[in-house]
């Protein structure tokens, strides 16, 4: 893993699957590392990364801080609905299902 502002981490999977032991510092795998360094640098604009990852905190921490005001509220929304007139029913006239599952709706 490679970001501006945090060292970086390299760890073999296979003979290291938890990400134990950061082999970033370790003078046999810089070679290995400054690939990925390159890779990741070419692949990924971090400044525009960075910007998107404070404005999305930003955002999140607004929701947290006005749902946590006047009467709690579920972060989830859970809509409701009478799902006995959303899927195939043997109620309904097959011609009536159909017209009702084209868009834009016919009336």
């Amino acid at each position: 893993m490679h970001c501006h502002k945090d060292p970086d981490q390299l760890f073999n999977l296979k003979t290291d699957p938890k990400e134990l032991q950061n082999l970033a510092e370790n003078e046999e795998h810089q070679e290995r590392l400054a690939a990925f360094q390159r890779e990741a640098l070419e692949r990924w604009d971090n400044d525009v990364l960075t910007e998107a990852v404070l404005i999305s905190q930003r955002r999140r921490r607004l929701v947290v801080s006005a749902l946590n005001k006047g009467k709690k509220k579920s972060w989830d929304h859970q809509p409701f609905f009478d799902s006995s007139e959303m899927y195939m029913r043997n109620h309904i006239d097959l011609d009536d299902l159909e017209t009702r599952s084209r868009f834009p709706k016919v009336d």
